[in-house]
């Protein structure tokens, strides 16, 4: 179980951090998909909730900050905390099944 989240938690932190460089340093060309089709017919919520699924087509806008903090900087932070615990875990797991 910890494998597992060791290796979510690096994905994920590894794909925030190429959006924070869209952030940081945004291309000329920036474009990202704005569809929203993906959701199935019996279940739209981007029919139910626009807002919340509005999607601006600019990877590079900072949308939601919280502290003066963007959200995919707090994300960030998540991320390596998620991926300290589940080396803590392995870690604790491993000496455990040393003592037996």
């Amino acid at each position: 179980m910890m494998l597992v989240l060791l290796i979510t938690a690096t994905k994920g932190a590894l794909l925030n951090i190429e959006h924070i460089q869209l952030e940081l340093h945004p291309p000329l060309f920036s474009a990202c998909s704005q569809e929203t089709n993906y959701f199935p017919k019996s279940f739209p919520l981007n029919e139910w909730f626009p807002s919340l699924f509005k999607s601006y087509g600019d990877c590079s806008m900072v949308k939601w900050s919280f502290f003066n903090i963007p959200l995919t900087h707090w994300l960030l932070l998540f991320f390596i905390l998620y991926i300290l615990v589940s080396i803590v875990g392995l870690i604790s797991l491993i000496l455990d099944n040393k003592k037996r």
